[in-house]
């Protein structure tokens, strides 16, 4: 069993995502968005409220065990153990409600832990070890965090740590594939990354790597000064000139072969 909420928010039997089972509304999303994300940790209905509302309209204060039932409901239709797992629990705090799961049942705690392996394992100078890992990391990748979901923007906050989590992953596949002595069929993905990101220095020292493995000195060159579009201006079409009259560009002195190492989000302590 798998809980997702990269991309489609539901539950699943495996990796792939037409095997998701979507979860409908966004109240229902964005609740179990929050208890993927708190990984088993108990969440009480005034931390739910704050979480999916910026200004929570008073039905929402009441009707809190209303929603949990309904998220219940519609776990049970999607896969019947799945509702097992969402518990009510009582403490200090009074009532709370978790998820009750391994890590490796939640696809946001999966994407970390698999870029943590892979990184670890290509650091110590295994690629080989490292491209299992970083394929499963990035096969996991359904779409960004909090698609239609009911989210403050408190928890809006927490997701854009994943969306460079992704990025993360892929460039150590592309680096790690390097390693084990690939080149220019890389250079699709690397700009792939780069489209995504264009400011993404990493990214372009592994452009670099690619196109020098080759020995192509013209396409080296041009990585490092490559120029990046600007903002268009207000009122013109898409792909028109840019707000400054150009791009930017990356200067060669600030981009390194290796490229700097991103952090990867770390568990919040219980």
């Amino acid at each position: 069993m798998l809980f997702r909420v990269l991309g489609r928010v539901g539950v699943g039997t495996g990796m792939a995502e037409h095997e998701v089972h979507e979860v409908r509304g966004p109240v229902a999303r964005g609740l179990l968005t929050l208890l993927v994300l708190e990984e088993g940790r108990p969440v009480t209905p005034a931390r739910l409220v704050s979480s999916l509302w910026d200004d929570p309209p008073e039905a929402a204060r009441r009707n809190t065990a209303s929603h949990v039932t309904e998220l219940r409901r519609q776990l049970a239709t999607c896969l019947p153990e799945a509702a097992e797992r969402l518990r009510t629990v009582s403490g200090p705090e009074g009532t709370s409600y978790r998820l009750d799961v391994e890590p490796d049942e939640l696809d946001a705690t999966l994407l970390r832990d698999l870029v943590v392996r892979g990184t670890t394992a290509l650091r110590a100078g295994n690629a080989g070890q490292a491209v299992e890992p970083l394929e499963r990391a990035v096969a996991l990748w359904g779409g960004p965090l909090g698609w239609e979901c009911a989210v403050s923007t408190e928890l809006r906050r927490r997701f854009d740590a994943f969306d460079d989590l992704y990025a993360t992953a892929r460039e150590r596949l592309v680096e790690a594939r390097l390693a084990l002595g690939g080149n220019t069929e890389l250079v699709p993905e690397i700009h792939a990354i780069l489209a995504r990101d264009p400011l993404r220095e990493s990214a372009w020292g592994l452009l670099v790597r690619a196109l020098r493995g080759r020995g192509e000195a013209a396409g080296t060159f041009a990585a490092h000064t490559r120029p990046i579009p600007g903002p268009t201006a207000p009122g013109d079409a898409a792909g028109g000139r840019a707000a400054h009259g150009g791009g930017v560009f990356i200067p060669r002195a600030r981009l390194s072969p290796e490229g700097p190492t991103h952090r990867i989000p770390q568990p919040r302590k219980h």
